[in-house]
């Protein structure tokens, strides 16, 4: 009588054969083009230029607004004479 269970003989895994197919696996990786290399390096300067952007505005564009808004409401208090 047929059984439909297959016996099969597991072979245990090594921690050599994980680092084997480890190393198969970065073998297989293909570098990145050069045009990837460059566009990572824009992308880079791009979020270093923001952050400067953000440094001036919260540097020397805060205090001008603070400044504007009291210049105004000063200019907009009416005058009794």
């Amino acid at each position: 009588m047929p059984t439909s269970t297959v016996d099969q003989a597991v072979a245990p895994v090594t921690l050599r054969d994980e680092i084997d197919a480890a190393g198969k696996k970065l073998d297989a990786v293909v570098p990145p083009s050069r045009a990837t290399q460059d566009t990572v390096g824009l992308v880079g300067e791009i979020d270093t230029t923001a952050s400067h952007i953000n440094t001036i505005s919260s540097t020397y564009l805060e205090p001008l607004k603070v400044f504007n808004t009291v210049v105004s409401t000063i200019a907009n208090v009416p005058h009794h004479i």
